[in-house]
C-alpha cells in the first residue's frame, strides 16, 4: 500500500481531529507535556512525535526519515530552523482551547529535504 503523507499532513490531520473532538486535544496536550519534560531522547518524545509520522502497519514508519527528523537523529540536531519547528510542535500541543487554531503554526517546512 503506497502512502505519501508528509509530516505537515499528519499535523493537519491531528489538528482536524482536535477540532472535531476536544478530548483529542486534551490527550495531545498531555503527550506534549510529557515529551517536553522527558526531552528529545525520551520515550515520551518519541511517543508524541509518532503521531505525526505516516505509519503502515501501525507503529512502523512508512518513511523512517520522518521519525528521524522529529527525533533529531537525521543530522538536524544542530539546525536552528528544524529545532524551532520541533519546539513549536511540542509547544503548540498543550495550548488549551486554542490548540486547534494554532497547532500547525510555524512548522510548515518541517518536511524540507524529505522526499
Amino acid at each position: 500500500m503506497a502512502r505519501n503523507k508528509r509530516i505537515i499532513d499528519m499535523v493537519m490531520e491531528k489538528r482536524q481531529q482536535m477540532i472535531d473532538d476536544p478530548k483529542v486535544g486534551v490527550q495531545n496536550g498531555m503527550l506534549a507535556v510529557a515529551a517536553i519534560h522527558g526531552g528529545v531522547q525520551s520515550a515520551a518524545w518519541r511517543d508524541y512525535m509518532m503521531q505525526f509520522v505516516d505509519q503502515y502497519p501501525p507503529g512502523t514508519p512508512v518513511d523512517k526519515r520522518q521519525l528521524d527528523r522529529l527525533l533529531a537523529t537525521d543530522g538536524t540536531a544542530d539546525d536552528p530552523d528544524m529545532n524551532r519547528h520541533r519546539a513549536y510542535m511540542l509547544g503548540n500541543g498543550p495550548c488549551g482551547p486554542d490548540t486547534p487554531t494554532t497547532f500547525h503554526a510555524t512548522i510548515d517546512t518541517i518536511d524540507d529535504g524529505i522526499a
